[in-house]
């Protein structure tokens, strides 16, 4: 295993064993073989944990089976109602970044936990008729948009910035 794979395991870890409601905005855990777009075998140890939580996918259609069809610049979540968010390669999808986070700021829990992956080199990486490739963050990126709402941590892993908000 990569340092990444050890810091990114733990930091689930954490979420799974602390938190009770938790949302996978965009799926990015890749836990389930029924939701999303696709599955990752080395990540089934997550679903022990499933049992003890209440954790949903949310994704803005519904071709992948998501638990909640919402936007992530307008959640459809009531305000303070979400301990943890899961947000992996996604933020580089969005149209706006800054109100991405005021809305994960909103829907979290006072002491809430968001765990955000972002590429910073990487290849353009679209789907057409579904998201768009609009944003390569930097620590500096990162940091100015979360400064408001999140103490954080980062993890830099092969020359990516790989962001663990706490």
């Amino acid at each position: 295993m990569t340092p990444w794979d050890d810091f990114f395991n733990q930091k689930i870890k954490q979420v799974f064993e602390n938190k009770k409601e938790i949302v996978d905005i965009g799926g990015g855990l890749r836990i389930l073989k029924n939701k999303g777009n696709r599955y990752n075998p080395n990540r089934a140890w997550i679903r022990e944990y499933l049992n003890k939580v209440n954790y949903q996918i949310l994704d803005p259609v519904p071709d992948y089976n998501p638990d909640i069809i919402g936007d992530i610049h307008n959640l459809p979540l009531e305000n303070e109602s979400i301990d943890a968010i899961i947000c992996i390669a996604v933020l580089e999808h969005i149209k706006n970044p800054f109100k991405a986070f005021e809305e994960m700021y909103r829907v979290l829990k006072k002491g809430g936990y968001c765990f955000i992956y972002v590429p910073f080199l990487y290849r353009y990486h679209a789907q057409n008729g579904y998201y768009g490739d609009f944003w390569r963050y930097t620590e500096d990126s990162i940091k100015h948009l979360s400064e408001k709402f999140f103490q954080w941590k980062y993890k830099m892993s092969d020359g990516l910035w790989k962001p663990g908000h706490t």
